[in-house]
């Protein structure tokens, strides 16, 4: 853990570093930059609105979202809930979407977490990998209108927590 005067300084170095690299405004495009440049560019034009950022395969995400978690929080003074919220991975559902099965649950979970934070303006960063793409996704405001949190000592009743899936485009399955 870093002195609080510490730490003010080194989110004043990154965010100048960012300024002076011309990170901190969008190009159309971008190369030769490292997984950690990457992730320290995305992470400063996170600042002013929120950003997809997409990578080659899950495991580039999980290695993202950490870069950009550590960055983000050290040039805005995050905690790390804070962080973790405002950085989110869209992982690929990992199964082959024609086949009919279903993605594991913390892949389902992780995917409709990153969209309702992109819908409702909650996230900053959602790092997303190229496989995770391509399927048809619900429409954002009504993924925003029908998003509910489950957590331990949240009830809902599971007819009402069936329509409201179905209402943002989930089938009914066994």
């Amino acid at each position: 853990m870093l002195h609080p005067s510490a730490s003010l300084a080194f989110r004043s170095l990154l965010k100048s570093a960012a300024t002076r690299a011309g990170l901190t405004r969008s190009t159309p495009r971008l190369a030769g930059l490292g997984p950690g440049a990457v992730a320290f560019h995305a992470s400063a034009l996170a600042q002013d609105g929120p950003v997809v950022l997409v990578v080659p395969t899950d495991t580039d995400v999980e290695q993202m979202v950490a870069d950009a978690r550590f960055f983000l929080s050290a040039m805005k003074g995050l905690s790390d809930a804070q962080a973790e919220q405002a950085v989110l991975p869209f992982p690929s559902q990992e199964v082959d979407p024609y086949r009919g099965l279903a993605p594991h649950l913390e892949v389902a979970s992780a995917r409709a977490r990153a969209l309702t934070a992109l819908a409702t303006g909650t996230a900053q960063l959602i790092i997303a990998s190229a496989r995770a793409l391509p399927p048809n996704l619900s429409d954002p405001s009504r993924l925003a209108a029908e998003s509910l949190i489950l957590k331990p000592g949240v009830e809902i009743a599971p007819r009402d927590l069936g329509e409201r899936l179905a209402i943002g485009g989930f089938t009914p399955e066994d």
